[in-house]
């Protein structure tokens, strides 16, 4: 394999661009960027001064590949792209990158709208971000929504809606007066969430004066409240700078195996937010190397950029022509260990949250272990459970806790085939026969847990007892939440025949308890977002999905044209000619 690495190597490109290095499984070990992909390779294979994590990563690859760019930046951008996507367990990764939030402005409509999205598309509109929790977010479309009576509709009405009498929106759609107000109004929506309150406030006092001197006295105490409230929100702000001055600082700190950034928002002199982001696989990487990657990675996600990075190291990549400084005294260099003591308590309440869960979810499953009179500790466990109403569209759900933590790489979803009436039993046997005959790849759980009582668990043991397999297997009830398991002799051999099961009652405070009913309650609620998804599919179907030769395309293309099926048949030939085609015509017109 190393002799066929070493061939790959010899033939990269001397160009910039991104490698990727892969083990046996051909899983992605690291993902790096190259001004020159042939001599940044080679290097890996020909130094003896890695660090002791690249060192033991080399002995890994097994096979490699590049992706070429036309430049540097184009690279930084792509390997941040790729990082993402496979999360490498050699690179160091910004942990909740995934979750990132947006608030979108659309400022390419004619009366834009201000809503939350997940990532940002080069559409025109105005992104700010990104924020690490969905609370902030919401919560910053709270304030905005006290402030600005922006509108909140998908498709504009035709006339004012509720929200206009109650003040929460100034109608563009139907009044006038709101059409010639709304560009200003989302003007100073932008400014807040660029943080210049300033230019705001400024704004706003000479509207308020305006309406004031016109005996428009109603308008006037809108502005003036809208004042009242951004200065409250100013209040809380600590000033550190008379300069108009657009700063991050970022700071870093570790603790042991663990890492974190903190950063400051400075807009307009003023700390206007922080945010504090973990980071995972740093356990060899120093300071310098934890803010390279975290830089490189946030970035290229942020909607719109400071004029200044203040950093406690010397940064070698240029980020996208900001100007990155380091202070050596000063306010700047204040700000910046004020940050890092933030990131120091963060990651440290961080490592011993985790600690504590660790080892009260560890407690819980020697407990399981204990009074289930398990072989083994309950390492891997999975849950089952049905969802359907009547039988219809019946799904089944499969969900994985390694260690007590959820493993939603490994969830599986089934179809029910076998049955269409509600019968429960018979739906789980199907999918723990499906399950165990066909996907031992799988791996093997050290216990089963059953959303359900004793006829569930009994259908599932005579799917085990069928197969050949031993796995011990337990129910949990929705009602009083009892764990049925199989009946104990007095010798603690379990009675196979006839079934008999037993019941354990845990208080209702027992971790023990709360972890089996987390684990129950999200098979449950995957099962059930499945059968959401079928029914919705099933709802959205019509007499077109049957007719052979009209695929999504052309059944959109048809409805659009004619509105429903029935105006469909109706319709001459001549124009469903010019819409779909003379072999499309002639299955319309022998299916309607």
């Amino acid at each position: 394999m190393r002799a066929l690495v070493n061939k790959k190597v010899q033939t990269l490109p001397q160009e910039p661009g991104v490698y990727f290095f892969r083990n046996a499984k051909n899983a992605v070990l690291y993902v790096g960027k190259a001004k020159n992909l042939r001599k940044r390779v080679s290097s890996y294979f020909q130094h003896s001064s890695l660090a002791s994590d690249k060192e033991k990563m080399v002995t890994e690859i097994v096979d490699l590949e590049c992706m070429i760019v036309h430049s540097e930046t184009e690279a930084l951008l792509l390997e941040t792209s790729m990082i993402k996507k496979y999360r490498p367990q050699y690179n160091i990764v910004l942990k909740d990158d995934r979750n990132f939030s947006y608030i979108k402005v659309t400022v390419q409509e004619s009366f834009p709208r201000v809503f939350v999205v997940r990532q940002m598309i080069a559409d025109g509109s105005k992104y700010f971000g990104p924020f690490l929790s969905i609370a902030s977010v919401y919560e910053t479309l709270r304030v905005l929504r006290t402030l600005f009576p922006f509108r909140t509709c998908t498709n504009m009405p035709k006339r004012p809606c509720l929200e206009y009498h109650l003040g929460r929106c100034v109608a563009p759609c139907a009044i006038e007066e709101g059409r010639q107000e709304y560009p200003q109004l989302i003007a100073e929506v932008c400014a807040f969430l660029r943080g210049d309150a300033a230019f705001l406030l400024r704004a706003l006092e000479q509207k308020m004066q305006t309406a004031a001197r016109r005996f428009e006295y109603e308008k006037a105490a809108r502005f003036r409240d809208q004042i009242t409230a951004i200065r409250r929100v100013m209040s809380k702000q600590h000033v550190i700078s008379l300069h108009d001055e657009s700063q991050d600082v970022v700071s870093v700190a570790k603790f042991g195996v663990h890492a974190a950034v903190h950063i400051f928002f400075v807009r307009r002199g003023q700390v206007s937010g922080q945010a504090k982001f973990p980071l995972e696989h740093v356990e060899s990487a120093d300071e310098s190397q934890i803010l390279e990657a975290f830089l490189a990675q946030y970035y290229t996600q942020v909607a719109e950029l400071p004029k200044e990075v203040i950093v406690p190291h010397p940064v070698s990549a240029a980020l996208r022509g900001i100007k990155c400084t380091v202070p050596k005294r000063g306010h700047k260099r204040k700000l910046l260990l004020m940050g890092q003591k933030n990131a120091l308590a963060f990651v440290q309440a961080t490592y011993a949250h985790k600690k504590i869960n660790v080892q009260h979810t560890h407690q819980s499953l020697e407990e399981l272990q204990t009074i289930l009179h398990l072989s083994t500790l309950p390492r891997r466990i999975e849950v089952y459970d049905i969802s359907n109403i009547q039988g219809y569209e019946a799904v089944g759900s499969m969900i994985v806790f390694v260690e007590g933590k959820a493993r939603k790489d490994q969830y599986r979803k089934f179809k029910i085939h076998s049955i269409d009436t509600p019968n429960d039993f018979a739906m789980l046997q199907e999918v723990l026969f499906r399950r165990f005959k066909r996907h031992r790849e799988w791996g093997t759980p050290n216990l089963l847990l059953i959303d359900g009582g004793k006829g569930q668990l009994s259908s599932v043991i005579q799917v085990l007892d069928a197969l050949g397999i031993q796995i011990p297997a337990a129910a949990l009830a929705k009602r009083e939440e009892d764990i049925f398991v199989q009946h104990r002799d007095a010798k603690n051999n379990v009675q196979k025949f006839p079934f008999s099961f037993q019941s354990i009652r845990l208080p209702k405070d027992s971790p023990t308890l709360l972890l089996l009913r987390r684990m129950r309650d999200e098979a449950h609620r995957f099962a059930i977002e499945f059968y959401r998804k079928r029914h919705r599919k099933v709802l959205t179907r019509s007499l077109l999905d049957e007719v052979p030769g009209i695929g999504p395309q052309r059944k959109k293309a048809l409805l659009n044209r004619f509105g429903s099926v029935q105006n469909i048949a109706r319709a001459s030939d001549l124009e469903l000619l010019s819409l779909i085609g003379v072999q499309a015509t002639q299955a319309i017109r022998s299916f309607l």
